[in-house]
């Protein structure tokens, strides 16, 4: 059984996230030790208003970015779009991706990293 409160966990903050703009928090509030199916990581972050998550990409995994409060705008591969609370935005592999606020509110949202299954 696993239970975590991602209110309480220790969040580092950061400054220029991926060469982004601004501050922002983040807690790594799973690891892959924390499951049996291949899950790298579950962060729980916070993006200020005015901050932003840079442009990159990574390679052997894809990420899910769960919106979980606030609203902004992201970048996926050559598409630019709004961003909104409850939006699950998939980032494939090898995609350069974004987020950044230019709302008024702090966006708070879930960054879930998936491995690439080796074939």
């Amino acid at each position: 059984m696993l239970l975590r409160n991602i209110y309480e966990a220790k969040r580092k903050r950061v400054i220029g996230m991926h060469d982004g703009e601004g501050p922002m928090e983040f807690a790594r509030v799973c690891t892959n030790e924390d499951f049996g199916a291949p899950v790298d990581f579950i962060d729980y972050a916070v993006v200020p208003p005015g901050s932003a998550i840079g442009a990159h990409r990574h390679r052997g995994n894809e990420e899910l970015y769960l919106i979980l409060k606030g609203r902004g705008s992201m970048q996926v591969g050559a598409s630019r779009f709004a961003v909104k609370e409850g939006d699950l935005i998939l980032n494939p592999d090898g995609s350069t991706h974004s987020l950044h606020n230019c709302g008024c509110d702090e966006i708070h949202l879930f960054v879930i990293q998936l491995p690439m299954p080796a074939y």
